[in-house]
């Protein structure tokens, strides 16, 4: 069974943000800091508009 690719993205787009969000935590400048999570965010973001009807169909939203 393939994986659909709306599923694909938002599994990267979701990477993407935790890295972002594990380098913010390890930084001590607030700046990078603050661009780290800013972008996190916008992965997040991005995650959510990739949920679409094949995702829904997997069971793996409600």
């Amino acid at each position: 069974m393939s994986v659909p690719e709306s599923l694909q993205r938002q599994v990267e787009c979701l990477r993407l943000a935790s890295e972002l969000t594990r380098l913010a935590g390890e930084t001590s400048d607030p700046v990078l800091k603050t661009q780290f999570l800013r972008a996190a965010a916008n992965w997040s973001a991005q995650a959510d508009l990739a949920d679409g009807p094949a995702l829904r169909k997997s069971g793996l939203t409600q």
